[in-house]
């Protein structure tokens, strides 16, 4: 349908901006470029905006298959690595219980901030789906990090691999939604998430199919490939680990 189309439409475009966003360097030599934290941090917070209005909807699908398949109600302390800009966060504190404890994490400055911005419209506005929210770009002097004590959720800025002031042992549910393949190295958030939960803790991860199977995230290199474009710089891919 119509609205289908739109999404799908600014996701093309959506990627189009976040390979202009990402820093382009001269291919002097054909090696595989592994983004730092820094590059990481610049890039999401620089695509948050377009996130929000063009990728989140069909993004949040994948994350409430992940959630529908944990029990949620039954935990004490949740934690999400890799919120984004919020949708996925929203829907945990609605399921979580009252007295459970919910810790948001993100790299990117921007996005911790509008996760902040609908955390805080959900308190204020209730759960309805149907109300649109003012988000406030780019505020700066901001801190985005905030301790939410109505639905006892803490939202703090940490590099997905280093998870500074989260104690081992801590967390009964971990969740991530399409964040592990953006990771310098999964295998380090792995080990962290191996290192933050409990004994019979739980973890789920959201990542993109095997890249034969996935046209979309594809198409644009392998058509430069077919005639012969050369990329300006070759790197390890976005999309698949």
């Amino acid at each position: 349908n119509a609205e289908y189309m739109g999404i799908i439409r600014k996701d093309f475009f959506f990627c189009i901006n976040f390979i202009k966003n990402m820093e382009q360097q001269p291919n002097q030599e054909i090696k595989p470029y592994v983004a730092t934290e820094e590059d990481i941090k610049r890039t999401w917070s620089s695509c948050a905006q377009n996130y929000e209005k063009s990728q989140e909807k069909s993004t949040l699908l994948l994350g409430l298959t992940m959630l529908s398949l944990l029990e949620i109600q039954e935990a004490d302390t949740i934690m999400e690595v890799g919120c984004g800009t919020g949708c996925l966060a929203v829907e945990i504190v609605r399921k979580k219980r009252k007295d459970a404890k919910f810790i948001c994490v993100d790299v990117a400055e921007e996005m911790i901030s509008l996760t902040s911005q609908r955390l805080s419209h959900v308190i204020k506005n209730g759960f309805s789906q149907n109300q649109e929210i003012e988000f406030q770009y780019n505020q700066p002097n901001v801190t985005p990090e905030h301790q939410f004590d109505e639905i006892n959720t803490r939202l703090i800025l940490r590099n997905t691999e280093s998870l500074t002031g989260i104690e081992d042992n801590s967390v009964d549910i971990y969740v991530s939604s399409l964040n592990l393949h953006i990771a310098t190295n999964p295998s380090n958030q792995l080990k962290e998430t191996v290192r933050v939960l409990k004994n019979g803790g739980k973890c789920a991860f959201v990542v993109w199919g095997r890249k034969e199977n996935c046209l979309f995230f594809t198409l644009l290199m392998n058509a430069f490939e077919e005639f012969g474009i050369q990329q300006p710089l070759k790197r390890l891919s976005l999309i698949h680990i």
